[in-house]
């Protein structure tokens, strides 16, 4: 029978057969509704055909539903938890105190407009904590000291089998140090670094070095020994760690080559002094210079340009660097007390008188 008279239709709100649900589905037997709360019911229908059947689409008035009871408006929206309301459906909502019931041709009731409730102030935000400071690297630790006492000398690298060469006459700046057990000493003529055993007084091993070593310096954590080559214009690095595979070689050497022809920026050095085990001086004679190097690259990083000749023996003291210079660059001159008087009146060697007339103690084995 509903389906010949269809009473509602799919997708319309009716009550019927206690049931207050929106029709999903009708069939020959039963008819399936869904509820507000998106529940599934299976209506036989016999049992809505005897019953009341209230379509609340079905007409085409507009209606009006009066339902008693309390709603919070001051957030701009409500809740309707019992009822479905259709879009054909205008539903007029009585605040507390409006009394009960009704009749559906009582106007609706509009609300009063609420003002907006003025916005929370926003919280300041927290300052940032500033970042701390990274702590500054401190100084690399300094290695653990070579033991005093050690009597390690290496292996004996061969030694060349000539007689030498001439003597240069080089000068000499600290031909002989102290490293622990051991004495070096520079032998000029042989061209090798001679290692003495100051227990037994023996040589224990020779390591050849550049042409004329002349000046011998320990590293302040003692791992190293650089030599100065007066004639090679080379510095040679000796590893003196007994733990070393290396101990008693030269496992370096310092040099400075000009790039525009090829020569020598490391002129005949001389002196060598430690500033700290990352820093060098070696003194450059004809240069008039010190040379600035660094240890861990063994690379000439900068000079010190020296007012007077030939410097030779330096040292460190107290973060003070000192040098001594073969000539102060001072010069005396003795008058000759000529009859030009080049000199003036001054008079304070008489050259005619004991050179040339008398040829005395003065000027012995000289001619004039």
């Amino acid at each position: 029978m509903i389906l010949v008279y269809r009473p509602f239709a799919v997708g319309t709100f009716v009550s019927t057969g206690g049931v207050e649900a929106m029709v999903n589905h009708i069939s020959l037997v039963n008819t399936t509704f869904m509820t507000l709360d998106n529940q599934r019911l299976v209506v036989p229908n016999n049992q809505i055909w005897g019953s009341v059947i209230r379509n609340v689409a079905f007409s085409s008035e507009t209606r009006s539903m009066d339902r008693l009871g309390s709603v919070d408006l001051s957030n701009g929206a409500f809740i309707m938890s019992q009822y479905f309301v259709p879009a054909v459906v205008l539903i007029s909502l009585c605040l507390v105190g409006c009394g009960g019931g009704g009749s559906s041709s009582r106007p609706v009731s509009t609300p009063a407009p609420q003002p907006a409730p003025e916005p929370a102030p926003e919280p300041e935000p927290e300052p940032e904590p500033e970042p701390e400071p990274e702590p500054e690297p401190g100084p690399e630790p300094e290695p653990d000291p070579i033991p005093v006492d050690s009597d390690a000398v290496g292996v004996q690298a061969p030694l060349s089998e000539n007689a030498g060469h001439s003597n240069f006459l080089s000068p000499h700046a600290k031909p002989i140090v102290i490293n622990g057990r051991f004495v070096y000493a520079a032998n000029t003529p042989a061209d090798t670094v001679d290692v003495i055993d100051s227990v037994t007084r023996q040589i224990v091993v020779r390591i050849n070095v550049g042409v004329d070593p002349v000046g011998l310096a320990v590293r302040p954590d003692r791992r190293e020994v650089w030599v100065a080559n007066h004639i090679s214009d080379t510095v040679s690095v000796i590893d003196t760690d007994p733990d070393s595979p290396t101990l008693h070689h030269v496992i370096a050497t310092v040099q400075s080559i000009n790039p525009v022809g090829f020569a020598t920026d490391f002129d005949e050095p001389v002196g060598i002094a430690f500033a700290s085990n990352q820093k060098a001086y070696v003194s450059l004679g004809p240069d008039n210079e010190i040379a600035v190097v660094d240890v861990g690259s063994y690379a000439v990083t900068g000079r010190l340009p020296i007012r007077a000749q030939e410097p030779r023996a330096i040292a460190v003291r107290d973060g003070r660097l000192y040098v001594i210079a073969f000539e102060s660059n001072n010069q005396s001159q003795l008058s000759g007390c000529t009859e030009e008087k080049i000199d003036d009146d001054l008079c304070t060697f008489d050259a005619v008188e004991h050179v040339f007339s008398n040829n005395n103690v003065l000027s012995l084995n000289y001619t004039a």
